[in-house]
């Protein structure tokens, strides 16, 4: 029996992950769940799961929580990440995922990470903490967790030397049958359909953009252990292989399964182990064909500009995440077009510059000064 904690319970990874835990109430218990404003979501989740601490981020909703939920013990975000599990799901969205998820390895809690940004803005001292305490971190993103799955069980550092490349694929997008010229009247309604994956607003944006890619990209830089020579991405629209790892004898080893959420969720709850997870099964027959193709620089972006970020490092990918994160929240309230997205983060790249991150104060003073600079 694990006992989880949740950061981000009422997203869309949150509740998948607890579709999984009702579907295997032997091996996984809730502990703690916390969510960021949605009250009525989290007071549905509390009354089935039972857990015993729960976290409000919008502090002005608190004291309503708290007359609502009178069964378990309300803390703040950095109260619950810090209370010791078997496992935590780290899947708040953004910058803001970063603290909790640096108490949450303090605490010793193994980590399933749904929260890329935490490694793109502070990759090196994130991976140094969680050496320091003995924590594993294991992807949720279907893409690294196909990764993960294909170099499971090897020693990592060894298996990285006789890698030749490995590459993410992308789905291209709700707008991968569109040319450049086609993007300038986008519309957020339209922005936030994902033709394969179901998810929140924010990342489908960033999917739209191949953002999302790029950011995935200088994650995987991280978390594997990378040069950014070996990482590159491709537009594979049936999203049906996920990772792909190619070896120094032109060998090339892929991971593969139907685009749910729910495979590498589960992947990452069983480990070492897996369960069944209810998830329809991957049929290539069905499918008949699966193609491929580079990805259009013009067409996108914003991938580029994460690409040239990933070789240039520092705090870079800082004013990358926090100049990203505020114009996609700009374009979402009809400020700004969409294809002015990849215009503000380049331009934030290209006027804001700052010496190396030392430590995680560091990268959050970068960001909040990013952030700052750009509503001005």
């Amino acid at each position: 029996m694990k006992n989880l904690t949740i950061l981000g319970s009422t997203g869309s990874i949150g509740t998948s992950t607890l579709k999984l835990v009702e579907q295997h109430p032997d091996k996984f218990k809730i502990l703690a769940l916390s969510a960021d404003k949605n009250i009525s979501k989290l007071a549905e989740q509390v009354q089935k799961f039972k857990p015993q601490y729960v976290a409000l981020a919008d502090q002005t909703k608190v004291a309503r929580l708290k007359r609502i939920i009178t069964d378990c013990q309300v803390l703040t975000i950095d109260e619950l990440a810090s209370i010791k599990a078997d496992l935590t799901i780290a899947a708040i969205t953004g910058i803001a995922g970063l603290k909790p998820l640096i108490n949450a390895i303090k605490a010793g809690n193994n980590i399933g990470l749904a929260n890329k940004e935490s490694l793109v803005c502070a990759g090196p001292q994130v991976m140094a903490l969680a050496e320091q305490y003995n924590v594993d971190i294991l992807p949720i993103d279907s893409e690294h967790n196909g990764v993960h799955q294909l170099i499971s069980g090897r020693n990592i550092k060894d298996t990285i030397k006789d890698i030749s490349k490995i590459t993410l694929t992308a789905s291209g997008g709700p707008f991968i049958d569109y040319e450049a010229r086609q993007l300038i009247n986008i519309t957020p309604a339209q922005a936030v359909k994902h033709p394969n994956w179901s998810m929140g607003a924010k990342i489908s944006v960033d999917s739209a953009t191949m953002m999302n890619k790029g950011l995935e990209l200088i994650e995987a830089q991280y978390l594997f252990g990378l040069r950014p020579k070996q990482l590159d991405a491709i537009i594979h629209q049936e999203s049906a292989i996920h990772a792909l790892i190619e070896y120094n004898d032109g060998s090339i080893l892929a991971q593969a399964s139907t685009p749910d959420m729910c495979v590498p969720i589960s992947n990452v709850l069983a480990y070492p182990q897996r369960i069944n997870n209810g998830c329809k099964r991957l049929d290539l027959c069905a499918l008949q064909r699966l193609t491929f193709k580079e990805v259009d620089y013009k067409k996108y972006p914003c991938f580029a500009i994460a690409k040239h970020v990933m070789h240039d490092g520092g705090a870079k990918p800082i004013i990358l995440n926090a100049a990203n994160e505020y114009a996609v929240e700009t374009f979402l309230t009809d400020k700004i077009k969409f294809i002015e997205i990849a215009k503000i983060v380049d331009m934030a790249l290209s006027h804001l510059e700052y010496t190396n991150p030392q430590s995680f104060d560091d990268v959050l003073a970068i960001d909040k000064e990013v952030r700052a600079k750009l509503e001005v």
